[in-house]
């Protein structure tokens, strides 16, 4: 099973679609209820959790093997990297004790985002 979040952006719905087309088992995680309704029929299943809430997170996660994750964009009215820096550090938190990653996975924490010079980036990965 796959877990993306950013399942309902341009990237992250690509990669739920092409996962579909191979037939893979997905689940898209939103926080929003209001937004499960693109993806039924699809195949997809659809989990509620929020990224401020790394309990429930961990708990979607301990649904997967793999991971395909996007930090969702701070709102530009405050201090966006305060908030993207939040929201990573409670990602890496959910992912503690979750078993992704298990069996040759990793968690790289080290690698700069390409968009903005030394903000920390999560990857999961084989």
């Amino acid at each position: 099973m796959m877990i993306i979040m950013g399942a309902f952006g341009h990237v992250g719905s690509e990669v739920v679609k092409a996962l579909l087309r191979e037939e893979q088992e997905v689940i898209v995680v939103t926080h929003d209820p209001g937004h499960a309704w693109r993806w039924e029929g699809t195949g997809a299943q659809v989990a509620l959790a929020d990224v401020n809430d790394p309990d429930a997170l961990r708990a979607v996660f301990r649904q997967g093997r793999r991971a395909f994750l996007l930090n969702p964009p701070a709102a530009v009215d405050g201090d966006t990297d305060k908030t993207e820096r939040r929201t990573v550090a409670r990602l890496l938190e959910a992912l503690k004790d979750s078993g992704l990653g298990e069996g040759g996975g990793r968690v790289d924490q080290r690698r700069p985002s390409r968009r903005a010079p030394g903000r920390p980036e999560c990857a999961l990965g084989a």
